[in-house]
Order: C-alpha cells, then sequence, then structure tokens
C-alpha cells in the first residue's frame, strides 16, 4: 500500500491516506503511538514527536494538533431540528472549537448543523438530551379551541433523573395524542436511555400572536423547545 500511513496504538492497526497535510486535525495523540510511513514497499517507523519532526507537520499553519498535554477529547453537537439550537455547556468543564478558541456557557447551533469542541475530559458519560420536530408551528387556530396535535421528540443518553417539561400560556403537551393535555409533564428515562414522544397542542386564550418555548429540564440539564401559533 505505496503513500499510506499506518496508525498503530497498542493492538489496533489501521491505514489511511492523508492526501494532504493540509488542514488535517491531529487529536489525541499520545507519545506512545507508532506512525508507520510507507513508501515504495519500505516502512519507516516514528514515534510522535519524530512523525512532526519528520513530517514538519508543526510548521503548517492549517493543522492543529492537540495532544494529551491539553485538549485531548472530543465531543460532537448535533442539531437536527428547523431551528436554532442553544446547548449550555458543562461549567467544570474546558472547551475549545475547531480554531483553538475558548468556548464558555453555551454554543447556538443554527437548524441542521453540527460542531465539535475538544476538551480537557471526557464528556461521554455526560448527560445529554437532544429535541427533535422542532420548532412547533401550529399557524392559525380560533381563540377557545385546540389546534391539530404535533409531536415533539426527545432523544438522550445517560439521563438518570426525571425529565420535566412544562408548557408556556397557550399550549399543553400530554404523553398521549388525544387526550390528558395539560401545562407540565413528566417522563421518565429507562437504564440511562431517553427515547421519548410527547404531543403538543396549541390551545389560545386570547386574539393574539404566541410565540414561546417549552422548557425541558432534568437534573442541570436545560433545554427549550419552540413552539409558535396565531389566535383570531
Amino acid at each position: 500500500m505505496k503513500n499510506s500511513i499506518l496508525v498503530q496504538y497498542g493492538l489496533i492497526r489501521s491505514y489511511f491516506n492523508p492526501a494532504s497535510y493540509n488542514g488535517n486535525l491531529f487529536v489525541n495523540l499520545f507519545t506512545d503511538v507508532l506512525f508507520v510511513a510507507e513508501e515504495h514497499n519500505i516502512r519507516t517507523g516514528y514515534d510522535f514527536r519524530e512523525w512532526i519532526d519528520e513530517k514538519d507537520i508543526s510548521q503548517n499553519n492549517n493543522t492543529v494538533i492537540l495532544n494529551a498535554d491539553n485538549f485531548k477529547f472530543s465531543k460532537l453537537y448535533l442539531n437536527m431540528t428547523d431551528d436554532s439550537l442553544t446547548t449550555f455547556l458543562d461549567p467544570d468543564t474546558k472547551y475549545k472549537d475547531m480554531g483553538l478558541n475558548d468556548k464558555f456557557v453555551s454554543i447556538i447551533l443554527p437548524p441542521w448543523t453540527s460542531q465539535i469542541l475538544f476538551t480537557d475530559k471526557d464528556l461521554n458519560n455526560m448527560p445529554e438530551i437532544n429535541p427533535l420536530n422542532v420548532p412547533l408551528k401550529f399557524g392559525i387556530t380560533e381563540q377557545g379551541n385546540s389546534s391539530d396535535t404535533k409531536w415533539l421528540g426527545l432523544y438522550g443518553n445517560n439521563i438518570y433523573n426525571e425529565i420535566e417539561l412544562n408548557a408556556p400560556a397557550g399550549f399543553k403537551i400530554s404523553s398521549f395524542d388525544n387526550k390528558n393535555f395539560s401545562g407540565s409533564l413528566k417522563v421518565f428515562p429507562v437504564n440511562g436511555e431517553l427515547n421519548e414522544v410527547v404531543f403538543v397542542r396549541f390551545e389560545p386564550e386570547y386574539k393574539k400572536s404566541y410565540f414561546d418555548y417549552i422548557n425541558i429540564y432534568s437534573g442541570n440539564l436545560v433545554l427549550k423547545a419552540g413552539v409558535s401559533g396565531i389566535s383570531r
């Protein structure tokens, strides 16, 4: 396999073709990782520092190297909705984006986007909840009537507290699509996993435009799902 690179870590060996070092991002490279460059059937092994020096990676302004000495973990954040999503960050964790800029408090993800952040600790076991099918736009409903029902999906991992949903004025929520609608609701994870669908109706009391959020809480997690409607 000419002009390829073998990355070996412990018993794990894999080839990949980097094509160019421009813009590559090397993450979590411990000094005992072995890089093997194979060219014209001749293999040369390097440790991490030798690899950087040999390939002159550190001289490339478009390449970032994050190793065990700083931010060696990464976390992918997703927004699979039609609305902007604010994700609150763990206050006890340090974050950097791919430009190595510090991130604090929260990040805002535009609709149908993702972002990778690098952290100083492993967040794989941190609780996480994500919404589906938001925002919920109900259009026009006559004052005193109920709209058609829309669904709101919630999925998450490492959730061990109950999840409480509070609807704003003019909206009701339920675990059923045709009964028991009220201003609040509790749902529960199963073995740390959350895969839940709840149902929402627009029930306006006044003739006006409504725009607000369903607030979702679980422990220290806070999530907002946008809802809107018009009453005439």
